[in-house]
């Protein structure tokens, strides 16, 4: 480069490292090198920690991507010669939630029934899924307590099913209910069977 040349060029030599993210993440712009042609016809290439404020680029390094962004472009600041390179954001699942619920009122005896519920899995370029029991293990979504457990008005009246999603994301159903026959008749069997134990060992 000589006294008095000027940049009349930029192209992209090496673009960055990662070219792959996911929605949310920040663009890393390590490894990315620009080639600056001079008008006495020399040429240097610039690595990204020398950029300093004579190169730009948008998105700028920590910047968090969306679904718009699907090129960084790196340009001199005083020539306005510029160049392109792609990178590419992948759509993530960003909510979980109950789209249809399964059966919650039960009688005693009972075995946990999931067959009418319907998770909705909301993801990161506005688009939604319907998932139903059939397809939660191809969906990464597991239920606690699992469909077909044994229910019993002790331990679950009042109680929800939790849907987790790849063991991160969570969401509740509404609660199980028994009638209040049901809740009479354990609370009646619960009140005889203390108080047969309490006479029965009392020393």
């Amino acid at each position: 480069m000589s006294v008095g040349s000027v940049v009349v060029g930029l192209s992209i030599e090496s673009p960055s490292t990662k070219a792959a993210y996911d929605y949310g993440e920040e663009v890393d712009l390590e490894g990315l090198v620009a080639n600056l042609s001079w008008s006495d016809g020399t040429s240097a290439l610039v690595v990204f920690i020398d950029f300093g404020d004579n190169i730009s680029t948008d998105p700028h390094q920590g910047h968090t991507l969306t679904h718009d962004n699907e090129a960084v472009t790196v340009t001199h600041t005083d020539s306005g010669e510029s160049d392109t390179f792609t990178i590419s954001v992948n759509v993530i699942m960003t909510s979980v939630s109950v789209g249809a619920q399964p059966q919650l009122e039960y009688t005693k005896g009972n075995e946990l029934d999931l067959s009418d519920i319907v998770m909705t899995l909301g993801w990161s370029d506005g688009m939604s899924t319907d998932v139903t029991l059939a397809q939660f293990e191809d969906n990464g979504l597991v239920a606690a307590p699992a469909h077909g457990r044994g229910l019993t008005v002790v331990d679950y009246h009042g109680t929800a099913v939790t849907v987790t999603y790849d063991g991160d994301m969570s969401t509740d159903t509404e609660t199980l209910t028994w009638p209040s026959s049901c809740l009479m008749t354990t609370l009646k069997r619960m009140m005889t069977t203390s108080a047969w134990a309490s006479w029965r060992w009392r020393p």
